[in-house]
């Protein structure tokens, strides 16, 4: 039993496998993955909204507390009462058996002694005694779990089924499905064999400490009739261990998803504010990177973000939004015009930074100055290492300049967001009677009003997300 204890106890990966193992078949409708507390669209929803990684976290682990105070008591006594045998008898199993003997010349190896009894050397005392009181302390403890006790069938089986990872025999099944159809494979021959190997070295602990006089020669030596034992129980918390399992897991899990999580989220907002994915500039674009990321050189960072920014100024806020920013101010009331800055300045701002990142975009075109200026560099970069310096400062100047014209984009639609919602806020009868003269039959201010700001909101967030994943955020 001393090989299987190492295995168990020496491993922290291992016997946290077996626990996970046992509570996962005993545990009824028991939840083991992030799925099973949040799907895709659950994570998407509450990032959409919050747009927040940890409000993410806060969720799923408001959700896995719920699951763990809804599992009764009990089912975790129960299964703790088949754990504790092992809990027991493991400083017995891990007790350095071969350091004792050794201190008698006697080298027992791993393998059970045989027919010949070994040869044995006095000892001093004196260094006997710390090995003396552990292992007492050992028995102590193994005693504890008596000989009419049960160990869970479901430990026994994970532990032999990972000694065939370690053996080298298996790899390490992808799914919980395929560990679980593998750890029902082993024998149960071999669970039984393994099962009665405890009970004997339950009983033969019962018996050492009945035979040999511990206590008295630990008394003896210190000189102490009245000396005392004080003997480390182990403790064992299965809901806790359950709780602080599933949320490692499930917090790895969400970590390495996020990044899906996240393309996922701005692909919906793209889909409900354009319908469809909008065309890509004619120069500044992806097939300008060709070639220079396999040299490892940075590539333009803000091509996503550019793009969607201008694409809202001249498909989305062209035409509807733009008209029902006139006639807002037309409708408006001087006293709510004073209180923000004049949206027809606004939308004059947004179609010269239309204008601009138009051309920013032309400034790529090969037969531009610049255009000529960049390909020039890239192609030489690409035969001469030497150029790599020009290359990236001319990257960097370019971001830069991208990086200008999306903030200053978003600060005007900002500008027309706060205008709306401050109109929402503050609107009169007067103000949607007057709307209707201009708009279509059946339509009202506060549809227009909660239509746009939604709008705007996603915008706002969708740029942003872009921006977060270009930066590497």
């Amino acid at each position: 039993m001393i090989p299987a204890f190492i295995g168990i106890w020496k491993n922290v990966d291992r016997f946290q496998g077996m626990v996970e193992y046992l509570l996962r078949q005993r545990i009824p409708e028991s939840k083991t993955d992030l799925q099973d507390f949040m799907t895709m669209k659950d994570i998407q929803d509450v990032f959409l909204e919050r747009e927040s990684r940890s409000e993410i976290r806060r969720e799923l682990l408001s959700r896995l507390d719920s699951y763990i105070d809804g599992i009764h008591p009990d089912v975790f006594k129960h299964l703790e009462d088949g754990i504790w045998p092992l809990y027991y008898m493991r400083d017995l199993g891990l007790f350095a058996y071969a350091d004792f003997f050794a201190l008698f010349k006697v080298d027992i190896g791993l393998e059970p002694p045989g027919d010949e009894a070994p040869k044995f050397v006095s000892a001093s005392f004196a260094a006997a005694i710390e090995s003396l009181e552990q292992l007492y302390f050992a028995l102590y403890n193994a005693k504890r779990s008596g000989t009419n006790f049960e160990l869970h069938d479901e430990l026994i089986r994970y532990y032999l089924y990972s000694r065939t990872l370690t053996q080298g025999k298996e790899e390490e099944p992808d799914s919980y499905k395929e560990v679980e159809d593998a750890v029902e494979s082993i024998d149960i021959s071999e669970v039984k064999q393994f099962k009665d190997s405890v009970h004997e070295l339950a009983a033969a602990a019962v018996k050492l400490d009945q035979d040999f006089p511990f206590v008295d020669l630990i008394k003896w030596y210190h000189e102490d009739p009245y000396y005392r034992f004080l003997v480390y129980l182990p403790k064992l918390n299965l809901k806790e261990f359950y709780h602080a399992a599933l949320k490692i897991r499930v917090l790895s899990k969400l970590d390495k998803r996020f990044h899906d999580v996240r393309l996922g989220v701005v692909g919906r907002m793209i889909r409900i504010i354009f319908r469809q994915d909008p065309p890509d500039f004619e120069h500044y674009r992806s097939s300008l990177h060709a070639s220079i990321q396999k040299l490892g050189l940075p590539t333009f960072k803000y091509m996503k973000s550019l793009n969607i920014l201008y694409n809202y100024i001249t498909r989305r806020y062209r035409g509807e939004l733009q008209e029902f920013v006139r006639v807002l101010n037309r409708i408006t009331p001087i006293r709510l015009r004073n209180s923000g800055r004049d949206l027809l300045l606004v939308s004059t701002g947004l179609e010269d930074i239309a204008e601009k990142i138009e051309k920013f975009d032309q400034s790529f075109a090969p037969d531009s100055d610049e255009g000529k200026s960049f390909f020039r560099v890239r192609y030489a970069v690409e035969k001469d290492l030497a150029q790599q310096r020009a290359y990236r400062a001319m990257v960097l100047q370019r971001d830069k300049e991208a990086r200008v014209l999306i903030d200053k984009g978003l600060e005007l639609l900002e500008e027309v967001l706060a205008a709306l919602q401050i109109l929402q806020k503050n609107q009169s009868p007067s103000m949607a009677e007057k709307f209707r003269q201009f708009a279509a039959v059946g339509s009202s201010i506060d549809s227009a009003l909660k239509k746009y700001i939604e709008e705007l909101e996603m915008l706002r967030k969708l740029v942003t997300q872009l921006v977060a994943i270009e930066e590497g955020r």
